[in-house]
């Protein structure tokens, strides 16, 4: 009797973990066609829906979805962070992030433009660098947005298969802010979207 029911209890588990693990690939997959719906509509839109097939990612990866612990900057000067474009873009460091990625610790700076629109209303925006750039990712690095009512505790979850290419890897003529050295990792992620070929 007790190894059916230890068999049932194991069943109803891996049923449980399945069902989490088709609704967190499910979210990605979603997450992903919003923003392909994103690049191809309006004026200025990089893409055509024709060109939508080219995008490449890795394969969805769940350790790569951490928790971070954050630090926010008690007072913070605006800086001006150049772009490609050669122009500069305005930005207030907002705080600190440290994670743990396949047992490597992280750093990492967020940041908020310094916008009058409410549209960026309580967003992040976390540029950076990894070694995968200009190997199997755009060579200007990739971005990651986040939302500051996500902080819950000190704690952020920071899911680096959101990862996503600057439009200047689809085309030029856009202002694409350059991360910050002190956002330039050491490691390779391997998550999130890969270099688009023109």
């Amino acid at each position: 009797m007790n190894k059916i029911i230890f068999q049932l209890l194991l069943f109803i588990c891996l049923l449980s973990c399945n069902k989490k693990t088709a609704d967190y690939l499910q979210t990605i997959d979603q997450y992903r066609s919003n923003r392909h719906q994103s690049l191809i509509i309006g004026d200025r839109a990089p893409l055509q829906q024709t060109q939508i097939a080219a995008l490449k990612y890795y394969p969805i990866d769940a350790t790569y979805n951490c928790k971070c612990s954050i630090e926010r900057f008690e007072t913070s000067s605006p800086i001006q962070i150049p772009t490609y474009a050669g122009t500069t873009t305005p930005y207030s460091p907002f705080a600190k992030l440290f994670c743990t990625i396949k047992n490597e610790k992280i750093a990492l700076t967020i940041y908020q433009l310094l916008s009058q629109s409410p549209l960026y209303i309580g967003k992040l925006f976390l540029p950076y660098k990894d070694i995968t750039n200009g190997d199997t990712t755009y060579g200007g690095g990739r971005y990651l947005d986040l939302l500051e009512k996500d902080i819950n505790n000190g704690i952020l979850v920071v899911d680096f298969n959101k990862s996503y290419n600057p439009l200047c890897a689809y085309k030029d003529g856009y202002k694409c802010p350059i991360p910050p050295k002190e956002n330039h990792l050491t490691i390779a992620i391997h998550a999130g979207e890969q270099s688009f070929e023109k």
